[in-house]
């Protein structure tokens, strides 16, 4: 359907289509998780992609996330800014159609350390202010863990890489194997993402014991981040 719809609309100036993340991986829910794809295009073909409005509602109805439209020139030039995004699809992906412009890429450890400090800092922010909104109401805060913990299991597989370490397919095991590797409690986490899959059984007290714990965890971590050497 998306192959077939991308090919109609753009034509030649389609240059690949890529699943990426848990659509790509054996952790995929079906009916639960997200598909999510890279659509390459020419510069060409950037020009025009609003044709692709009609198609991308319908795909949605299967679970498909708004599509990554980018040129081949972009993603050469992002790898500096954005190295963990592109450093997480890549972790975990399937060319649907086309080239596959991810083999090559390689991404400079300072850049990497770099996004991870910063976005470890804004994602203590906004779990600081996100408790605070909340009210301190367990459904309240179960929404925010759950919203909140993908964007950790991304920085943990950047952390990893860091490490020169195998990153893992599953979550569970990414945050396993980054908590061994730079000392966090790895369990608070994995209760998160217990959350996240709507697969606990905590206790309306128990989940506000639990962010809490999350917030110190992140607060920690971040503290490690701004002093971690680039030789250790």
């Amino acid at each position: 359907m998306i192959v077939d719809d991308c090919k109609r609309i753009f034509g030649k100036e389609l240059l690949a289509i890529i699943l990426y993340g848990s659509g790509a991986r054996a952790d995929y829910t079906p009916k639960r998780s997200d598909l999510n794809f890279m659509i390459a295009l020419t510069r060409k073909g950037m020009l025009s992609f609003e044709g692709s409005l009609e198609a991308i509602k319908r795909w949605q109805k299967y679970n498909v996330a708004i599509p990554l439209f980018l040129d081949d020139s972009f993603i050469a030039a992002s790898l500096d800014a954005y190295p963990i995004e592109f450093l997480n699809i890549k972790r975990s992906y399937k060319v649907v159609y086309g080239g596959d412009l991810l083999a090559s890429l390689s991404f400079d450890a300072k850049d990497v350390r770099l996004q991870i400090g910063r976005e470890l800092r804004g994602k203590l922010l906004h779990l600081r202010g996100g408790w605070i909104e909340s009210q301190d109401k367990p459904k309240n805060l179960r929404r925010l863990i759950a919203v909140s913990l993908t964007a950790f299991v991304s920085l943990f597989c950047a952390l990893l890489y860091l490490k020169g370490s195998e990153i893992p397919d599953g979550n569970n095991d990414v945050i396993t194997t980054a908590g061994v590797a730079f000392g966090f409690d790895a369990g608070v986490f994995l209760d998160c993402e217990k959350i996240r899959r709507g697969n606990d059984a905590f206790s309306s007290e128990e989940v506000k014991t639990l962010f809490r714990r999350y917030l110190s965890q992140v607060e920690q971590l971040s503290e490690k981040i701004d002093h971690l050497r680039m030789d250790e």
